[in-house]
């Protein structure tokens, strides 16, 4: 319910933006469309299962780290596009086969899994087709068909390896137009840099014609005044953060640690990310050492279990006063 609001927040919020629109094409706003739609069909089956099961939509308490990120950016296109899609978007990628496992196990999610492997059967194969994800990986759209399709993943044992292709278009949308916008602000960057260049010669092609007219009109008492700077050309601020990034892993690196709280956790899906058209130089820079990980979590237990057992002193010393009044 809410990645199919955020999806219509970023062609609104972003599609009136003038530091960002004038650089985006029809395509970005036809793929935001259809994760849109696709996040919409994504809400109706688990509401109507819930409805089916006895229960309803927001019976349960669910997290808020979406909305969080969404307001973190807000005013920012690149770090929407880094955290929505490429963290959120693709921490879903990893958590979904074992969600997927569970639904096995219980029989009454069965009929749910059938119609979505059926319509995830439909929408692969129009996928490969039209989008260029595969392009982006090791992949070929071959390869797709042969080793990735939802029929083979559906009966294959390797949970790892289930996926379902519209989360993958999900994610890739954000992958594709980060890289994207990195790809405007560095031809941006070029053209400005033969623009000083160019300026530069200007100038001391000028400097020279000037001091020439000065020797020349000295006995004259001819006054020559110095030539015009050439005016530095105004970018917006996420095209100038851009161009501080050779690579579009790096930039994304720096979006992810300005925007995000927390860092990311192993283990990866990591062929559904590489479907998704990004390889580990994106993340694994970004996760947290399993060691470390295992020594914040244990340091946190100990805080925890200090802080029931001063609880439970306090609790008691408050029984002991009241007997003892």
């Amino acid at each position: 319910f809410k990645t199919s609001h955020q999806s219509w927040d970023i062609i609104a919020r972003f599609g009136r933006d003038p530091s960002v629109s004038a650089h985006l094409p029809r395509a970005f706003f036809d793929d935001f469309v259809r994760v849109a739609d696709d996040e919409g069909k994504h809400f109706l089956a688990l509401r109507d299962r819930l409805e089916a099961l006895g229960s309803h939509y927001g019976a349960f308490e669910a997290h808020d780290a979406l909305w969080h990120s969404a307001a973190e950016t807000s005013h920012s296109l690149p770090a929407r596009l880094a955290v929505e899609h490429a963290v959120h978007e693709a921490r879903g990628l990893d958590v979904m086969p074992m969600t997927l496992h569970k639904m096995r196990l219980d029989p009454e999610s069965q009929a749910l899994l059938r119609v979505s492997w059926e319509f995830s059967e439909f929408f692969f194969a129009s996928f490969v087709k039209r989008s260029g994800v595969g392009k982006k990986s090791r992949y070929s759209s071959d390869q797709l068909d042969r080793s990735s399709s939802p029929s083979r993943l559906k009966n294959s044992k390797k949970t790892p390896g289930l996926i379902y292709p519209e989360e993958i278009t999900h994610c890739a949308a954000g992958v594709r137009w980060l890289r994207h916008l990195h790809e405007v602000a560095q031809r941006a960057k070029g053209e400005e840099e033969g623009a000083r260049e160019g300026g530069a010669a200007a100038t001391a092609a000028a400097a020279t014609e000037a001091a020439a007219a000065a020797a020349a009109g000295a006995g004259a008492g001819a006054e020559v005044g110095p030539p015009s700077p050439h005016p530095p050309s105004e970018l917006p601020t996420w095209m100038v953060e851009a161009q501080k990034h050779d690579t579009v892993q790096t930039w994304f690196h720096a979006l992810v640690s300005r925007h995000f709280a927390g860092s990311l956790k192993p283990p990866f899906n990591e062929e559904a990310r590489a479907l998704a058209g990004f390889d580990e130089s994106w993340y694994r820079p970004l996760a947290l050492d399993d060691e470390k990980r295992r020594r914040e979590q244990a340091e946190r237990g100990r805080s925890e279990a200090a802080a029931a057992v001063a609880a439970a002193a306090e609790e008691v010393g408050e029984g002991v006063a009241s007997l003892t009044v």
